[in-house]
This record gives C-alpha cells, sequence and structure tokens, in this order.
C-alpha cells in the first residue's frame, strides 16, 4: 500500500437544527492542508493550504436553510450562503502526472470488478424523456423564473403541471433522487481568491515533448510562477432555479471563467517573462511560502519512500563518480601519447641540425 497524500481538516463544526417547518445547517472548517507523500524532490511539500493563519476568514463556512414539506419541489433552500477563505494551491508535472496514473489504474480495477459482478443476461434499457417536459440542461432560467417576481401560487402550478406530464408518461422526473431540482430563493457566494503556484521541474519532459516539441520544453525547464491570483467574483441570485447538477455546474462555470480570465492575461505573460529570466539566471526561489508564512508536511514521509530517495540520490553520485574518471582517463592517455612524437621530432630536428653543422662547418 502506497501513501500519496495527507489531508488535514482542523477545527471542524457541523451543525444541524430542525423543526416542523424548516431544516438549517451550518458548517465550517478552520483549516485544511493536503501534502504530498510519495515524492521527497518535489519542491512543493504542501499541495493546498487554507487557513485563518493566512486571511481573517475560515478555510470554508456555509448555511444552509432548507424548508420542509415544500408541494412540487423535493429540494427548496431559503438560504445558501457560502463563504472561502484565500486558498493557496502548488501544482507540479509530477505530482500530476502520478495521479494521472493512479486515477487511470483506479478506473481499470473498477471496470473489471464491474464487468465480474454484471450478469451476462442483463441488458440496458432506454429510457425515453418525455418530450417538452424539462429543458435541456435542467435550467428554467430563460422561463421567467430567475431573475423576476414570481408568486408562491405561480412557482407551485409550474412544478404540479411538468410532475403531471411526466407522471402521465410514467416517469417522476421532478422527485428524482439521481438529480432533484433545487429552488433556492437566496444562493450567495461571498467573493474569494485563489493564489496558485506552478513549476515545471522537467522530469516528465518526455510527456510535453510529445505534446509541445523540444523547444517548448527547454524554455520551461525550471520556470517557477509564484502567486498567479485568480479572482472569483461574488454570486448573489434570488429565486434561482435548476437541477441539483445544474446548480452545480453554474457555480464551476463560474470558477472556470475567472480562472480562464487570469491565465490567459497580459499580467500572466509578465509574470511568465519574469519567471522564464530568473529560471535562466538561476533565480528561482526555494522552498514554500503562503503568504509570509513558510510551509511544511505535517507528516513524515514513510521510511521505505525516504531509503527509495537516499538510494536513488547515492546512485546517481556513484553515476557521476565514474562518468568522471571514465573521461579523466582518456585525456590523460592522448597527453601522454601526443607528448612522444613532439618530444621525438624536437630530438630529431636537434640532431639533424648538428650533423648539417658537422658537415658544412
Amino acid at each position: 500500500c502506497e501513501r500519496l497524500l495527507h489531508l488535514q481538516l482542523d477545527d471542524v463544526n457541523f451543525n444541524i437544527h430542525t423543526d416542523d417547518q424548516s431544516r438549517c445547517l451550518t458548517a465550517s472548517v478552520m483549516k485544511v492542508q493536503l501534502d504530498n507523500q510519495f515524492d521527497p524532490r518535489t519542491p512543493f511539500p504542501v499541495i493546498f493550504v487554507c487557513s485563518t493563519d493566512f486571511s481573517d476568514r475560515p478555510a470554508f463556512r456555509t448555511t444552509l436553510v432548507e424548508r420542509i414539506g415544500e408541494v412540487g419541489i423535493q429540494k427548496y433552500y431559503n438560504n445558501i450562503i457560502i463563504e472561502i477563505g484565500e486558498p493557496f494551491l502548488f501544482v507540479e508535472e509530477r505530482l500530476i502526472s502520478r495521479l494521472a496514473r493512479f486515477s487511470s489504474s483506479f478506473r481499470k480495477n473498477e471496470d473489471h470488478f464491474n464487468a465480474l459482478q454484471r450478469p451476462s443476461f442483463a441488458a440496458s434499457t432506454p429510457v425515453s424523456t418525455p418530450s417538452g417536459s424539462l429543458r435541456e440542461g435542467g435550467s428554467w432560467s430563460d422561463a421567467g423564473v430567475q431573475g423576476s417576481p414570481l408568486r408562491e401560487e405561480l412557482r407551485q402550478l409550474m412544478f404540479m403541471v411538468v410532475k403531471g406530464r411526466a407522471l402521465q408518461q410514467g416517469q417522476d422526473q421532478i422527485s428524482s433522487s439521481a438529480d432533484p431540482y433545487v429552488y433556492a430563493d437566496v444562493l450567495r457566494i461571498k467573493e474569494w481568491k485563489l493564489h496558485m503556484n506552478l513549476m515545471f521541474t522537467g522530469s516528465e519532459a518526455e510527456l510535453i515533448r510529445r505534446y509541445a516539441g523540444s523547444i517548448v520544453t527547454r524554455i520551461l525547464k525550471k520556470v517557477r510562477l509564484d502567486d498567479v491570483v485568480v479572482k472569483v467574483p461574488a454570486i448573489d441570485k434570488n429565486r434561482l432555479l435548476r437541477t441539483q447538477s445544474g446548480m452545480m455546474a453554474y457555480i464551476w462555470k463560474r470558477f472556470f471563467t475567472s480562472l480562464k480570465k487570469s491565465l490567459f492575461s497580459s499580467r500572466m505573460f509578465l509574470k511568465g517573462l519574469d519567471a522564464w529570466s530568473d529560471a535562466v539566471l538561476g533565480l528561482t526561489s526555494q522552498g514554500q511560502k503562503a503568504g509570509d508564512k513558510r510551509l511544511g508536511r505535517l507528516l513524515p514521509l514513510d521510511d521505505v519512500v525516504m531509503a527509495e530517495y537516499e538510494a536513488a540520490v547515492q546512485a546517481e553520485k556513484d553515476s557521476k563518480t565514474m562518468t568522471s574518471k571514465i573521461m579523466s582517463l582518456p585525456t590523460k592517455t592522448i597527453t601522454t601519447v601526443a607528448s612522444i612524437p613532439v618530444s621525438g621530432l624536437k630530438s630529431t630536428a636537434k640532431t639533424g641540425a648538428k650533423m648539417l653543422g658537422k658537415m658544412f662547418g
């Protein structure tokens, strides 16, 4: 069994208060830290950290107020309020490559297990979707539900009509537990910032060379980008109706739009040029910082991992020593061999000059 990552949550609070009409859930985490536990060579032992040590906010805090027993809606929320601290993310290509290999092997094992468990006579039956009963993507933002005044009776009537159509065709899509509809009177996510630190060490150069070429690989080697700030704007929506998956997709879309704007900007281009010049001049910073605080692993690496790392370092030193000895031997030999004919030519020239002097002297 190999330990890849270590996740630690500090000061976790979770409370649920329920009465006849509503259910209130509050949760908060003061600190989150994710460490790299498989690579002693990594410049980033800490992969992710978010704590009150770096900002005045907790790592994560949420408040959900759900109305119970709402007719026609499976999940009705009076309030969905989410607050995120100021996280720091550290990424290098060895980590991505290792996690990708682990994910690939995990999926293969899962597929093999499912194939063994699946009966040979089982066949999947296609499920037809009622035409026109639900909008594609699970969003009714164009139907006048979002962003406009909506009376309670009209909202319930819309759900009952759609639910009735689904029931007539034998499918209760509104109350489906797989992807239920979610209605929120208030959805509020406060503005937050993500600090990204990226580095290309060159250890996975073959993969980069395959897709980007040798020139790009040489340019990116040892390049380190520190504190790339992704500013995610606040979300403040009223009367929002979407499926559960559609709600999550809406939030993630806002994040990735902000990420794209930060990565493909003139400021990012100038920061990349500065990082490349530091790599060329050998001025790349060392260690990890979140703000002004140094970071380190919460748990030491396994003894097996450290033993393998020390053995690999010793083997590399022995290889360099052997190479230097082999390279130094031909140099001495060539110098010695080359000096023989030179001295011989000098002595031969002197002897010939003396003989000519005697003959014509």
